[in-house]
């Protein structure tokens, strides 16, 4: 390792040396050198200090780690959905309630944001999300998707993917994959020294995402089984060792199987849970029964009631689910809010007139979970505690962590306002002989228009009285409002 680094250190001072570079320079390339001695010492102990840990397993109808049996009762959060200054505060109240795990999804589209272009830092920075974990003594799970569903704009995948006309997510198709591949090796690499093996807290990594439901949904075709197996590999190759599994609703898990890896159910319905960890045992005889998403509460749609559970029904889920033996994952223990125009959105047969209706999410992702968007404590995270105690015996913190100052702004008015139709005669432009997605934009250098509104506009006369647009359910993806002669007409789904 030592020889390893001595060598490039002295084709950097080679380097140096033929191109004359600044003494400046010099000193940054003897500060990245001493760096990754550091931390390739750094990682040498560990290897050394954790050699005797051992990782999850699943077998003999439970979960063991370091050959002890363990009930994961973990939680989700999603730490891109909220502000980097409230995640301990989050994790810590994870911890109050008597939860010993964390589970986290990773958003692809956020990381990068540009093909080859990666983000890691401020509100990204997943790497010390999880080191904060750690050092609350909190377990991880950690899905790294590619598809994360989470109700997130595309399911997590980067716009620019659909700059290959010929794209199919999901799927064994070779320009998905190599894209894949690339993240895979950014992100695995930032956070293998988090692994539990290395001495971090990620104990178990979820393969892709309720995958069996993928193709069910709008009749898309058979699954793809050689698309997980590749993915299950990939994620190997990246030198994850720890515990591999995957999850899927109740009524989906059984149509793959990947080899000894343990499924995890998702479901909220009281009425039938013995119904569904039967099943789950029965198909899987051996391994530990796991509720990998138990739907805490509900998200919201545009123009619908808001949605959620009670906290009775949330007790006896949940006194029904640790009644069994299962281990349990909170989707979700803290939502968060959908920031940008990263809301994901629906689609669902409307019962009186059978045509798919778009339902895209509302900005908060509160979802009526243990802990609310601001940061609250609720009666649910209270149920928590008790429950885990009574069931579990879990011991849980005595000390209450503060609920967030609630701050209410006196009003503020409005003293300018622009005109959107003159500011958009300002915003870039181009001419196109057919209407394009705004991916393919011939702007942004080439990289087309990620996210946010277009202005799409046409000229055509007609005589007085009604006009109408044909073919709009088949094209729309998302919503138009429609103008004519800038006067609004309303808007379309």
């Amino acid at each position: 390792m030592f020889d390893h680094l001595i060598l490039r250190y002295s084709k950097y001072l080679r380097a140096v040396w033929r191109a004359n570079v600044s003494l400046n320079r010099i000193d940054e390339l003897v500060r990245h050198f001493v760096l990754q001695l550091k931390m390739r010492a750094l990682g040498l102990l560990f290897s050394l200090a954790f050699a005797e840990r051992s990782p999850l397993e699943a077998r003999d109808g439970a979960f063991w780690l370091d050959g002890e049996k363990i009930t994961l009762v973990s939680g989700s959060i999603h730490y891109f959905r909220v502000p980097n200054e409230y995640w301990l505060d989050r994790l810590t109240k994870l911890k109050y309630a008597g939860l010993n795990t964390v589970e986290l999804y990773v958003s692809w589209n956020l990381h990068e944001p540009y093909s080859g272009e990666f983000n890691f830092s401020g509100d990204l920075d997943v790497v010390r999300f999880i080191e904060m974990a750690g050092e609350l003594g909190l377990h991880v799970l950690f899905r790294p998707g590619p598809y994360i569903c989470a109700e997130w704009e595309w399911g997590g995948h980067p716009y620019w993917l659909l700059h290959d006309t010929d794209m199919k997510v999901r799927t064994t198709y070779p320009g998905y994959l190599e894209a894949v591949e690339k993240f895979y090796s950014e992100l695995f690499g930032r956070v293998n020294h988090l692994m539990y093996r290395n001495g971090g807290p990620i104990i178990a990594v979820q393969i892709e995402n309720e995958y069996a439901g993928f193709a069910d949904a709008f009749e898309i075709g058979p699954l793809d089984p050689g698309f997980l197996t590749w993915l299950r590999q990939t994620i190997k190759d990246q030198q994850c060792e720890e515990l591999l599994f995957t999850s899927d609703g109740g009524w989906d898990f059984y149509k793959y199987e990947l080899e000894g890896d343990p499924y995890g159910l998702n479901f909220d319905d009281v009425l039938r849970a013995n119904y569904w960890l039967n099943i789950l045992e029965n198909n899987q005889p051996g391994k530990p029964k796991m509720v990998m998403e138990w739907w805490s509460g509900w998200f919201d749609f545009w123009g619908y009631h808001h949605q959620g559970t009670t906290a009775d029904s949330f007790e006896e889920n949940l006194r029904a689910i640790l009644s069994q033996n299962a281990s349990v994952n909170y989707y979700m223990f803290h939502g968060g809010t959908n920031f940008g125009y990263m809301n994901g959105a629906n689609f669902n047969t409307n019962d009186q007139t059978n045509d798919l209706e778009y339902q895209p999410v509302v900005t908060s992702y509160d979802y009526d979970c243990p802990l609310s968007e601001e940061g609250r404590i609720t009666k649910k995270l209270d149920i928590t505690r008790t429950v885990v105690q009574e069931i579990l015996g879990f011991s849980v913190p005595d000390e209450r962590p503060a609920d967030p100052e609630i701050v209410v702004y006196e009003t503020t008015l409005a003293s300018e306002a622009g005109q959107l139709w003159r500011n958009l005669a300002q915003a870039e432009s181009f001419a196109t002989d057919k209407c394009i997605a705004m991916e393919w934009f011939p702007t942004n250098e080439g990289r087309g228009q990620p996210y946010g509104y277009a202005l799409y506009r046409s000229q055509a006369s007609f005589p007085k009285g009604n006009m109408t647009l044909d073919g709009m359910d088949k094209s729309l993806s998302g919503r138009a409002n429609i103008f004519v002669n800038q006067e609004s007409m309303g808007y379309k789904f």
